[in-house]
């Protein structure tokens, strides 16, 4: 593993690789992004995040291959928190890496709680964001609202 950092420009024609990977990859539902360049003002916006210190974009990689992104950014009045991750790199920790370094960003931005919406079929998500500390706050009919304290 060669690590998590910060999504910087240089990573953005690779992050549009990754997204279409991690589309193929992972339930279709979960991404309204369609094309390269949508996927580029994602990343951009997530670079953004970074500089602004209004939020937090993640990139995992592996041997300068991007395996995982994990974001966080404001919705509304609360923080909401993303993860994808190739389903190779799957249950090797990198997940809870990610997860733990973003917190570590969230605590460093005076964020005091961070939250997932997670749909209700989506069960691996929903038992990842659990194991990783995160408690059920709220059911809609077809998602949770998970939220951890920081």
């Amino acid at each position: 593993m060669s690590g998590i950092a910060k999504i910087t420009e240089k990573d953005l024609q690779e992050f549009a690789k990754f997204v279409e990977e991690l589309k193929k990859d992972t339930d279709a539902e979960l991404f309204s992004i369609d094309k390269v360049t949508d996927t580029i003002s994602w990343g951009r916006n997530g670079i953004l995040l970074n500089e602004s210190k209004k939020g937090v974009f993640l990139i995992a990689e592996e041997k300068g291959k991007i395996i995982g992104f994990c974001n966080l950014f404001r919705k509304g009045n609360k923080y909401e928190c993303g993860i994808g991750l190739l389903s190779e790199f799957r249950n090797k920790g990198i997940g809870t890496k990610m997860i733990g370094k973003m917190l570590v960003e969230a605590k460093d931005l005076k964020i005091k709680e961070v939250c997932a919406g997670i749909k209700k079929a989506n069960k691996v998500s929903i038992g990842f964001f659990k194991l990783n500390g995160f408690k059920i706050v709220e059911e809609k009919e077809n998602s949770f609202l998970l939220k951890k304290m920081i």
